[in-house]
Order: structure tokens, then sequence, then C-alpha cells
């Protein structure tokens, strides 16, 4: 090696070396506490938060129509359980959903449940006639709640229809069955945009298994 190659070999101590040592320091330590950070958090959540609290989280899913329903109409037109049918732009998501007039809801969650029935006015009774939808819970026959109520007052208008609509949100249980009932029988305007039911998930709601348990 001449003396001319050794004058421009570089300075193993010069200012620009310790520069990209120090820059190359930064960056690992950076790396190092980026690591530490993301292990320390992990650790906190798994112990605030334990998996044991998932174990009954409600998951959130999709809302869906369930069903929309129209009038199904009697031999002598006049009805005390409303009967219904998916017909025409009427549909059920699933075709054994509605048993004896009955819409049965397939899943735990949150329901938008509607219904409007528009009868035909009558002079017949001077007290009020009364609408209302109710829910036959799952496993009890005979325990019927009413979830909306509606009172129909005589106007003798036997040329003017009047419309009844009723709607709310409710929580309600897989295999809860939907029905409407008159109180009298009335005697229900047949067209499907005068008379219908309907039901709309908004919030399906199921447990999360925490673990298998097996034998």
């Amino acid at each position: 090696m001449t003396l001319q190659d050794s004058k421009r070999q570089p300075d193993p101590a010069s200012p620009e070396s310790g520069l990209r040592k120090l820059v190359f320091g930064l960056l690992y330590w950076v790396l190092l506490l980026s690591v530490l950070q993301l292990v320390t958090l992990s650790l906190f959540f798994s112990l605030v938060y334990p998996w044991s609290f998932l174990s009954n989280a409600m998951v959130q899913e999709s809302s869906v129509p369930v069903a929309h329903l129209i009038f199904k109409s009697s031999e002598h037109g006049r009805a005390e359980t409303v009967s219904w049918q998916a017909t025409g732009r009427a549909f059920l998501l699933q075709s054994n959903l509605l048993q004896s007039d009955q819409l049965e809801l397939p899943w735990d969650g949150t329901y938008y449940l509607y219904t409007q029935i528009t009868v035909h006015e009558t002079c017949a009774s001077s007290s009020p006639a009364t609408v209302t939808l109710l829910v036959k819970h799952e496993g009890k026959d005979n325990d019927s709640a009413a979830l909306l109520r509606k009172d129909i007052s005589s106007s003798c208008r036997v040329e003017n229809p009047s419309s009844h609509y009723m709607g709310g949100q409710f929580h309600l249980s897989k295999g809860d069955r939907v029905f409407v009932e008159c109180y009298p029988s009335l005697k229900v305007v047949p067209e499907p945009q005068e008379t219908f039911l309907g039901a709309f998930l908004l919030q399906k709601t199921k447990t999360i298994p925490l673990s298998h348990k097996t034998k």
C-alpha cells in the first residue's frame, strides 16, 4: 500500500462515522421502546379486560328485515285474530316463521314491530273497538303480553275506512310469536297497502362461548 492510498482510507474516528453510529443507535432504541410499549399494552389489557369478560359479551350483528305480511281475507271479511299471508310483495325471511297467523321470531334481539289495520267503520256499537299487537313468549303457551294497543272509536263513516298504525321497538327472544287481535271482530280492508304486519331486526345478540367443555 502506497502512502497515497493510505491517505484515502476513511478515518474511523471521523465525525461522519460517529454521526452514523449515533443514528443507528437512536433507531435501535426507538425500535426497542416500540416493542416494549406493545408488550406493556398487551399485558395491561389482558389484566384489566380478561378474556372471561368476553364470555358474556354481546355481539352486534347487522340488522335484517324478518317479515312483511299482508291481510289474508276470510269468507265473512271480519277478523278477531287477524290472518296473514306472504304473497305478492310481502315476504318471510324463512317460510316456517308464520304459523297459525302468528309470526315467530328467529333470533334473540331487538326488533322494530309494526302493524297497520284498516277497518270499515261500523255503527253497531257505541263503545270503541280495540286493536292489539301481542307477543306470546316461547315456552309459555298461555302467556300473551300486549306490546301495542289502540282504541278505534266508531264514527259511523261506512264509506271512509280508517287506518290505525302502531309500531315500537322491543327486545324479544327466539321463538316468541307476534300476532294481532281485534276486539270485537272488525271488518278489515284487505288491500296490501292498507293492512299489514312486519318485523325488522335492529340488533341480533348472542353470547360468545369462552370454551367448550369436553368430557
